[in-house]
């Protein structure tokens, strides 16, 4: 992964085709994403990229063409909406 912001997650967005990809799955592919983003968390501390490739396994057959470029972008946005921490 090339780069990284603050809270140690790759910094390339995703595309817009993956945008759209997870939009057109609807509001219930979405949370499961979340949920399966945040069950992978622990109250320890983990680094990002095994949440997202937990994540990832576990979403594979409901988005499989989506890259962890959009689960690192969904995990930022949770971080910056105060639902999980980060450091780094």
């Amino acid at each position: 992964m090339s780069g990284s912001d603050s809270f140690g997650i790759a910094d390339e967005s995703p595309t817009e085709e993956e945008l759209a990809i997870v939009r057109d799955a609807g509001p219930e592919v979405q949370d499961r994403l979340d949920a399966a983003l945040l069950r992978s968390a622990s109250s320890t501390w983990r680094k990002m990229a095994r949440l997202v490739a937990d994540a990832m396994t576990e979403m594979e057959s409901l988005l499989p063409t989506v890259s962890y470029s959009y689960y690192g972008y969904r995990l930022r946005q949770l971080v910056e909406a105060g639902i999980l921490e980060a450091r780094g």
